[in-house]
């Protein structure tokens, strides 16, 4: 027990080091900032179209046509931007995705 919260608490980082955001937080902040129109997939197969106005740990608001959808990120499947509109150099910026780099590199 000891040693899991010594690898999850504060004092795991590294003192000149800023923690780092999850891959899911620099996605979606960036969809936002962009307004990128997206296709969102539920888990039950309903396709959603719109622009992320905003999100939390919890749920996202997408709008379309002037009327806005809140939806639960549980039943969230998939978030596909239409065309390039995520930048790569802000997802690398994310300690996760090296890791996932990393990982495909030893497949």
């Amino acid at each position: 027990m000891a040693y899991y919260a010594r690898i999850k608490g504060p004092s795991s980082a590294m003192p000149d080091q800023k923690p780092s955001q999850p891959v899911q937080e620099v996605f979606l902040a960036q969809l936002v900032r962009t307004r990128a129109p997206v296709t969102v997939f539920l888990t039950n197969g309903v396709k959603l179209q719109g622009k992320v106005a905003n999100f939390d740990r919890v749920c996202l608001v997408l709008t379309r046509a002037g009327h806005a959808q809140l939806i639960f990120k549980k039943a969230v499947s998939t978030v596909m931007p239409s065309g390039e509109t995520v930048q790569q150099d802000a997802l690398a910026r994310s300690d996760v995705s090296a890791r996932l780099s990393l990982a495909r590199r030893r497949e």
